[in-house]
């Protein structure tokens, strides 16, 4: 039987990932990479680093299962630079499939939370809010030095760039 799951980079070792290959696992999935920058996973409350997903991806392809990451653009603290520096990462992981898109401030998430304690009035027709928007999300950006636009540019960029599912 094959299968496959969905993790974070810091809950797998060796022998985890040893034992998943060994039964029949054939893709593994970080749903939640989101960026390939220490210092915005660490402002998100990500509980690993890129060097932790670097690693865990690299011995994921040893026993020979596919990989998936999704990267967001457009955290608090977010920069240019930052974005840049998410797209060159994501490039060097050398991944199967991948996602980009832009953080959701979805009522009571972390990101909401800080959005409402730096004062922004979070509303919006959530419906219209898609994972794959044709077009920049016309919710408030939280804590971001870039407009929607130029988030978007980054995540479009990147989808050309790389192998999307979805």
């Amino acid at each position: 039987m094959k299968w496959e799951i969905t993790s974070i980079p810091n809950l797998l070792n060796m022998e985890k990932i040893e034992l998943i290959a060994r039964h029949g696992c054939e893709r593994v999935k970080f749903w939640t990479a989101d960026s390939g920058d220490d210092a915005i996973l660490q402002r998100a409350n990500k509980p690993f680093t890129t060097s932790q997903l670097r690693e865990a991806c690299e011995q994921i392809k040893k026993y020979g299962m596919e990989t998936f990451a999704a990267f967001l653009f457009g955290y608090p603290g977010e920069d240019a630079n930052s974005c840049k520096r998410t797209l060159e990462f994501a490039k060097k992981l050398n991944l199967d499939s991948y996602w980009f898109g832009i953080p959701k401030p979805f009522p009571g998430s972390g990101l909401y939370q800080m959005g409402l304690a730096m004062g922004k009035e979070i509303i919006g027709n959530w419906k219209e809010y898609f994972m794959n928007p044709e077009e920049p999300p016309k919710l408030p950006v939280i804590g971001c030095d870039l407009d929607p636009w130029e988030l978007f540019g980054f995540m479009s960029t990147a989808r050309r760039q790389l192998p999307v599912v979805f």
